[in-house]
């Protein structure tokens, strides 16, 4: 029990972490590939003060492993949970100065993939937390286009109809065609559907067999 505390714990202060983090900057220039990238500082920026506030610990020591030597980016917890992940260093150079490079290749790689850290280009945009992109909203359904009959001058749409289907037995009988066909009752319809009710009766369907 006391074991799922604890990862309770955990998760609450690091889900609370991430909401508080910020994009990392792409404020370093790559020469070679003329493109620009967050450096390990911009990386430490984004993360670190979050992470502080919320009772975690950042550490990435150089450990020995099968695979050789690795960058493990660990994150820790007051209550001494935590979560990990291990890059391997790969030098271009046999000496310091590509070891150097190599960890901090490695360190910037294992916090940006360990706790989700997003790149930006804009440094306007790190003031406030990352927000996570809003689901798109499905397109609203185009009305179809008023063709044939008109509604008079003077008169909505639903009064419109009232008058028109007099000769048809009312309004109460179009509208029970329309429930049977399994539409909605008339005090749902659309100017457009009463127009196309009005235009299908008008075009000789008296019978209403296709109204929906």
């Amino acid at each position: 029990m006391k074991e799922q505390s604890t990862k309770e714990a955990f998760m609450r202060d690091f889900i609370k972490a991430q909401k508080e983090m910020r994009p990392a900057i792409k404020d370093a220039k790559n020469p070679r590939f003329q493109s620009n990238y967050s450096d390990i500082s911009s990386v430490l920026n984004a993360c670190m003060e979050a992470l502080y506030s919320n009772n975690l610990a950042m550490t990435q020591p150089v450990e020995h492993k099968e695979i050789g030597m690795v960058v493990t980016t660990r994150i820790t917890h007051v209550t001494g949970e935590f979560i990990e992940t291990s890059l391997p260093l790969m030098m271009q150079k046999q000496d310091m100065q590509g070891l150097g490079s190599a960890i901090t290749y490695a360190r910037r790689y294992g916090l940006t993939t360990l706790l989700g850290i997003p790149e930006d280009d804009d440094d306007g945009n790190s003031v406030s937390s990352y927000n996570p992109p809003k689901p798109r909203r499905k397109p609203k359904k185009a009305e179809p286009k008023l063709t044939g009959l008109q509604c008079p001058k003077g008169l909505t749409h639903m009064q419109w109809l009232e008058q028109y289907s007099q000769p048809y037995g009312g309004l109460q009988v179009i509208e029970q065609r329309v429930l049977d066909k399994g539409g909605s009752s008339s005090d749902q319809w659309t100017d457009a559907q009463i127009h196309q009710i009005i235009n299908k009766i008008e075009s000789g369907e008296a019978e209403l067999k296709k109204l929906y």
